[in-house]
């Protein structure tokens, strides 16, 4: 009995240290088809400003306007992706299982300083600035964020909730930025990839960072990735 119980304890044993791989090669695994789907993006947005001149889509505005990056059924990206916008795809993270909102699913934002003029503050402002930013206009394209992972939105008044993430945003909206859970929003507190989420840059180069208030040490620098002249 006692070295059946004491094989049982080591297959147990086993077993957690198992399903604890496991578990984080999977969450890795969805980390990095998401990075996979922002260099999708990049691509798309490379093929946008060769069409358009060299200027960006907006990042967003008020309701109605159309030269958002993201249209939803038609327009923005959507012509220079040829993805599907239904379940799961481009648009969306593998992390994703929580859209109820009457718009096609997306979990990447827009950084909402790239318009024209840029570092608009604050976001209701900056919705009014209806033109994207020229390519040349980005002094430093490497060190500037052009996507990132949003908080997704709760609650029923509006279609624009139940998951549904903001087309653009600051840092402010960035998933896990604050430290404790908000009313009516889903990782507001917790990144997207456990302590960090995934970024592209303007450059096109993608990679998972720690949110603004997860870098205590350098909030600074870690925030100054967002303007485009502002504190540079």
């Amino acid at each position: 009995m006692v070295e059946l119980l004491v094989v049982i304890a080591i297959i147990a044993l086993l077993a957690a240290m198992l399903f604890s791989v496991l578990g984080r090669a999977r969450a890795r695994a969805r980390q990095m088809a998401c990075q996979s789907n922002l260099k999708q993006l990049s691509h798309a947005f490379g093929l946008y400003l060769n069409a358009w001149d060299g200027v960006y889509p907006s990042p967003g505005g008020l309701y109605g306007e159309r030269n958002y990056w993201d249209q939803g059924g038609a327009g923005g990206l959507n012509t220079y992706l040829g993805a599907s916008r239904k379940g799961a795809s481009v648009w969306t993270c593998p992390e994703l299982d929580y859209w109820a909102s009457d718009w096609d699913p997306r979990t990447y934002s827009m950084n909402s300083f790239l318009r024209d003029p840029p570092d608009v503050e604050p976001y209701e402002e900056a919705i009014k600035v209806r033109d994207g930013i020229a390519e040349s206009a980005i002094p430093e394209p490497a060190g500037t964020l052009l996507l990132f992972e949003g908080i997704q939105r709760l609650g029923s008044a509006e279609n624009t909730n139940r998951g549904y993430v903001h087309r653009c945003g600051d840092f402010t909206t960035e998933a896990g930025y604050w430290r404790e859970p908000v009313t009516d929003a889903l990782n507001a507190d917790r990144p997207w990839h456990g302590a960090q989420n995934n970024v592209l840059f303007v450059d096109g180069h993608v990679k998972g960072m720690a949110p603004s208030l997860r870098d205590p040490e350098t909030p600074a620098r870690r925030r100054n990735l967002w303007y485009v002249s502002k504190l540079r």
